[in-house]
């Protein structure tokens, strides 16, 4: 596939929009309710992030939208 093609595809592909936000909504609902102390600790803040993403990820398959 040529690479405008691809990019075309990428940005009229709704299931890749809404994906988008749904994982960036998870991120914000997350962190939201975590307590400020938990924000200084970069492994923590590595494995929640990991682990939200793992998981939209794994609902969007479940869904068909990815």
């Amino acid at each position: 596939m040529k690479p405008k093609k691809i990019l075309k595809e990428i940005l009229t592909d709704w299931k890749h929009w809404f994906g988008w936000l749904l994982t960036t909504g998870a991120l914000i609902l997350v962190f939201s309710q975590l307590p400020t102390e938990f924000m200084q600790s970069y492994i923590k803040i590595g494995l929640v992030t990991f682990t939200t993403i793992v998981l939209v990820d794994i609902f969007k398959h479940l869904t068909k939208l990815q």
